[in-house]
């Protein structure tokens, strides 16, 4: 899928767990804010579900380690205390409590002033046997920067049965599976495992941002072939 140059783009974060009751209205505003801008490319939102809540009570089944160490490396570049939830981060540059919407809107509006001299090209993906392949072509000079690659699911509804969301039943939009690591080629392909419990409505981001400051410099989603 060919993919316009030269717009802004804002691509919010949303680091959260089934674990914590502070994240439900978080992933909510993460929800309304994908509904509102639908199939919009200017604004891409995604969920990373960190793993440090899965020792107290309820092991979240979207966690994983990478993604903690991501929120961790936010910590070191962001220069903050400590990592929570939910935090959200715009374009790697703009972080705050994930259920402030008013704090949200003000991250997006700065957002509109991220231009980039790079763009996502070209984003296509594909199932074939036990694998969806990725190829991607970054329009640009990319200097300092990486593109990574991410699987996602569009909605995810978990029955809660313990822990301080125990009895609820959430609901999550846009989860990460899946992610590459930072890819230092403008072109290239890149394979992932098919889910173990096959989603048909799968979908995929790239992003580019910079090696040392992780900011975002552009964003892309496609649904897989």
């Amino acid at each position: 899928m060919s993919v316009n140059k030269g717009n802004s783009v804002a691509l919010v974060e949303l680091f959260t767990s089934q674990g914590c009751s502070s994240c439900p209205p978080a992933d909510e505003l993460l929800a309304n804010l994908i509904k509102e801008y639908n199939d919009n490319q200017q604004v891409i939102a995604i969920s990373f579900h960190v793993d440090y809540w899965d020792r107290l009570g309820w092991k979240d089944p979207f966690s994983q380690r990478v993604f903690t160490q991501r929120q961790r490396n936010y910590v070191d570049k962001l220069d903050l205390r400590s990592a929570y939830t939910p935090q959200m981060v715009v374009n790697g540059k703009y972080e705050f409590v994930g259920s402030d919407k008013s704090a949200l809107q003000s991250a997006l509006k700065k957002a509109q002033d991220d231009f980039s001299k790079v763009s996502v090209k070209n984003l296509m993906a594909k199932e074939s046997n036990d694998a969806i392949s990725v190829s991607y072509e970054i329009d640009g000079k990319m200097d300092e920067d990486q593109v990574f690659l991410c699987l996602i699911s569009p909605k995810e509804v978990t029955s809660i049965k313990r822990g301080e969301n125990g009895g609820r039943i959430l609901t999550n939009t846009n989860v990460v599976l899946q992610m590459s690591e930072g890819l230092n080629n403008s072109k290239g392909t890149y394979d992932f495992k098919v889910p173990e419990s096959k989603k048909n409505d799968l979908a995929i981001i790239a992003f580019i941002s910079d090696k040392n400051s992780m900011a975002v410099k552009a964003a892309y989603m496609t649904k897989l072939e």
